[in-house]
């Protein structure tokens, strides 16, 4: 597993962080949460869930929009343009997260 890299955007992102807590044998070695989105959708998350630091040897997350601020910090965060909105992009979704 050490070798395994899982790597999703926004719902995938979340998934990818949750798939670490079903392997039973090694570690994954790395995980990526390109805008990994809070739970919004599901009915008693467990919080554990989130991708975090515990989910495989290297942890990181890219997070370019307010939705993934919710997310708790990973080993290696990266903020582009201060990780809050683009240049070029419009509120197309979740404005008032913005606010």
């Amino acid at each position: 597993m050490s070798q395994c890299h899982l790597m999703g955007y926004s719902f995938g992102g979340l998934i990818s962080g949750m798939v670490s807590h079903y392997i039973t044998e090694g570690t994954l070695g790395r995980v990526t949460g390109i805008d990994p989105s809070p739970p919004y959708n599901i009915k008693e998350f467990d919080p554990k869930y989130f991708i975090d630091v515990s989910d495989a040897e290297i942890v990181t997350t890219i997070r370019t929009s307010v939705v993934a601020e919710k997310i708790p910090q990973t080993s290696i965060d990266f903020y582009p343009n201060g990780g809050v909105m683009q240049p070029g992009c419009i509120k197309w979704y979740t404005p008032e997260l913005g606010k």
